[in-house]
């Protein structure tokens, strides 16, 4: 099975997304931000898919999203952007404006456990 990344700055976000990844099954690796992120994925060639944050303070979701899509090599791992914030001039729907034509799906804080299980299960099984 392949490895979920879950990436968000959010403490309690991520413990509540990860947890229940883990509870339907999957393998998740829980990170905070950008650097960890990157030290994950260099680490684990198994992660196959990335749900990232968007907005995080210093470097962000859309940066670990441009560096996903700069460094893959061979097939990159399916990405879910999720955001229901803001950070200084850049508001969640320009984040996700943004990044749309990068990732599988975008999701927009709050949403369900089954809405982001679902797009999960669609992009890497069960």
């Amino acid at each position: 099975m392949k490895k979920i990344l879950m990436v968000d700055d959010s403490v309690t976000v991520n413990k509540l997304l990860s947890g229940g990844l883990a509870a339907a099954g999957y393998e998740v690796v829980s990170v905070h931000g950008f650097e960890e992120a990157v030290a994950a994925l260099d680490g684990n060639p198994m992660i196959g898919l990335v749900i990232t944050d968007l907005i995080m303070p210093g470097k962000d979701g859309i940066d670990l999203i441009e560096h996903i899509h700069k460094t893959a090599k061979g097939v990159r791992p399916k990405l879910i952007a999720i955001s229901g914030g803001s950070k200084g001039t850049v508001t969640a729907d320009t984040a996700v404006q943004t990044v749309k034509p990068m990732v599988e799906y975008v999701r927009m804080k709050p949403f369900r456990q089954e809405t982001l299980l679902a797009a999960v299960k669609e992009l890497i099984g069960t």
